[in-house]
């Protein structure tokens, strides 16, 4: 599981915690693929890999310092008075003291950082094509859980026992205050790392922050290193087709000289007899 609806609800309830009340210091991006939100107590950090956005939580005193470049300027210096997630949706907004709204969308590829300024939207990654914000659905539970495409398959097993209890209007609700007590673990058995439920742990405090931060390095730190592995693997195919390539040819020119070497041969012994008489 990664960028659920439910773990970014979960990070968005974390984040109203710790930020909630706070003054927005700085907004800067480092790279096309890194911007950086810098609060009174902790940095939120957004790269985007391939597109997709993870999320990390920075020190302020290992922030960037060189080749910065301002983002969102409007938003510096106000206060964040609610940070809301979407229901059932990958995506939560900060709400500002002046009304403004910064939303956080974790849509895999189209994944972006995106606010409404003076009737037009302003984005980072910055694209040539801008959408609006998406607007947001209410969801409601009919029972049914094999159609809930945004539910992984743990969640939907843990929604059928569930249901299979309790009637459908208690069900959802019941599910969902579960998800938002559980606490969580990485699962790196795979090509792709994933976060699992882990129930009735015995931890005295988890913190969801820190642990999807965690998550986020993990991530991509594997992905980078399957993609290594998998371009030295073409790259020690393409050598050994190279190396077969020029041992044929090797083998051919060796025919080809031992031929040679016996005609010689035959020739030196012809030229010797040419003296005698038949």
């Amino acid at each position: 599981m990664h960028h659920n609806a439910f773990t970014i609800e979960r990070l968005a309830r974390e984040l109203d915690k710790r930020i909630d009340g706070e003054t927005l210091q700085d907004c800067f991006s480092s790279s096309k693929e890194d911007i950086f939100f810098v609060f009174d107590t902790l940095c939120l950090q957004i790269q985007f890999y391939k597109g997709e956005a993870f999320v990390f939580i920075k020190d302020l005193v290992s922030l960037p310092k060189r080749n910065l470049l301002r983002q969102f300027e409007n938003l510096i210096g106000l206060d964040v008075s609610n940070v809301t997630s979407h229901d059932c949706d990958r995506s939560f907004h900060l709400e500002f003291s002046s009304n403004i709204e910064l939303h956080f969308e974790f849509y895999g590829r189209h994944s972006r950082v995106v606010t409404s300024m003076d009737n037009e939207f302003v984005q980072f990654p910055i694209k040539t094509e801008t959408k609006p914000i998406a607007l947001q659905k209410q969801f409601v539970f009919n029972g049914e859980v094999a159609g809930l495409k945004f539910l992984t398959n743990e969640q939907k097993e843990i929604l059928s026992s569930i249901s299979n209890n309790n009637p459908s209007e208690k069900a959802w609700p019941i599910f969902r205050e579960r998800l938002r007590n559980s606490d969580y673990e990485i699962d790196t058995s795979s090509d792709k790392p994933s976060i699992q439920y882990r129930s009735n742990s015995n931890r005295a405090s988890f913190d969801f922050l820190d642990f999807y931060s965690t998550f986020s390095k993990k991530y991509i730190s594997q992905i980078r290193s399957s993609e290594i592995k998998e371009q030295s693997i073409r790259e020690l195919q393409r050598n050994l087709k190279k190396h077969k390539s020029r041992l044929n040819k090797t083998e051919t020119f060796l025919k080809i000289g031992q031929k040679g070497l016996s005609y010689k041969e035959k020739a030196d012994i012809l030229m010797a007899n040419l003296h005698r008489k038949a």
